[in-house]
């Protein structure tokens, strides 16, 4: 029991480790404080740093931009929600301007990162030419991984900060464990929303497109979308 604060600060020090890196070390760390306490526990596993977890799918956040013109807007925008329904997706942004001689018609789509393709290549197929036409993709992968195994991490010191918790009965220990959990939890919290955040980007993709349909003075129709 004398030991626990030590065991605490050992503890804390890993958890900076984690920060920079998740590097073998701090684990190395954390498992001799455990052993200190107590011979027959089990260390703390270390961190997989590998892409088991995150399997053959590699995780893109994909976002289009496309323009193109044509010569009926009230048509393309109905195809284009059609399209939207058939791969499950949904329309999160649809305005329109009405000017003196132009109109202007944005939309922004979310569809399954899977069906991003797909969606783009239906549009495509009633379009003759594009004016402009961006795709982007960022494989955030490695960043994936990395909340994850820090994620990992920080619950399984969590979890022995508790158990800690359960051997003293000093008040003194018992307030700086609950210290060092307190900001533990923060973090996982903080790992948990990036994660989420991760997830709901990577999952739906998005594509944007701008309408504009100049009206000239004989009333001739030249539309960009």
């Amino acid at each position: 029991m004398k030991k626990l604060i030590f065991i605490a600060s050992i503890i804390a020090l890993s958890i900076s480790s984690c920060d920079q890196g998740l590097n073998k070390s701090g684990s190395n760390m954390v498992e001799e404080a455990v052993y200190i306490n107590d011979a027959t526990e089990r260390p703390i596993p270390e961190a997989p740093t590998d892409k088991a977890d995150l399997g053959p799918e590699r995780k893109l956040i994909k976002t289009g931009n496309l323009r193109f013109k044509t010569d009926n807007i009230k048509d393309i925008t109905e195809m284009i929600r059609l399209a939207t329904q058939k791969y499950h997706g949904y329309i999160a942004l649809n305005k329109s301007h009405e000017y003196m001689h132009s109109d202007t018609h944005e939309l922004q789509i979310k569809v399954p990162s899977k069906d991003f393709d797909n969606l783009i290549t239906d549009i495509t197929k009633h379009v003759e030419k594009f004016d402009d036409k961006s795709i982007n993709t960022i494989d955030v992968s490695k960043e994936y991984i990395d909340v994850q195994a820090r994620l990992k991490t920080r619950k399984a010191l969590a979890k022995r900060y508790i158990e800690l918790l359960k051997k003293t009965s000093k008040i003194s220990e018992i307030l700086a464990i609950e210290n060092e959990l307190t900001i533990q939890q923060t973090k996982i919290e903080s790992a948990e929303g990036q994660l989420k955040y991760l997830k709901s980007q990577t999952s739906f993709a998005t594509l944007n497109l701008r309408g504009l349909l100049i009206i000239s003075s004989n009333q001739d129709f030249h539309k960009i979308l």
